[in-house]
């Protein structure tokens, strides 16, 4: 899971690092994030995370995500 906004770099940038090294391509990330979904989902999901879950997390929401 990753937030989109971070103090020092937000998540597409994390995921375009992790995603660079062999060792970490496969990592499945889920973005977590207090911005709109109608605006970002379908970047985040276009970088290759395989969720998008919008603050304050629905525990229920949460749970089949993972």
């Amino acid at each position: 899971m990753l937030d989109m906004m971070m103090s020092e770099m937000n998540g597409s940038q994390v995921v375009t690092i992790l995603w660079q090294h062999a060792g970490t391509r496969k990592i499945t990330v889920i973005f977590v994030t207090s911005m709109a979904a109608e605006k970002n989902d379908g970047y985040c999901l276009s970088l290759g995370a395989v969720g998008y879950i919008t603050k304050p997390v629905w525990p229920a929401l949460l749970l089949v995500s993972v």
